[in-house]
């Protein structure tokens, strides 16, 4: 069940906590956790289609720098495993 300190955000405003990355076994915070790496480009997609349906066009110019980025990065995290 999710907790962390989002669910105070959620009492301020309406959200959503999602389990992106989760396989069969432990849960976050445990040190036999599991990610799956898989789901990054799914879970990047989502993020960013979400994000563009509520930016104005000057905050998605931002956006697209800021993304543009953290695929960098991403496609160097993918190379080093």
């Amino acid at each position: 069940m999710p907790s962390e300190d989002f669910a105070y955000m959620l009492i301020e405003k309406l959200g959503a906590f999602i389990f992106l990355g989760n396989v069969d076994g432990q849960m976050l915070h445990n040190p036999e956790y599991i990610f799956d790496y898989e789901t990054i480009p799914f879970g990047s997609s989502w993020y960013a289609g979400m994000l563009e349906e509520r930016l104005s066009a000057v905050e998605k110019i931002s956006f697209v720098s800021i993304l543009t980025n953290i695929i960098g990065k991403q496609k160097l995290l993918n190379e080093l495993h």
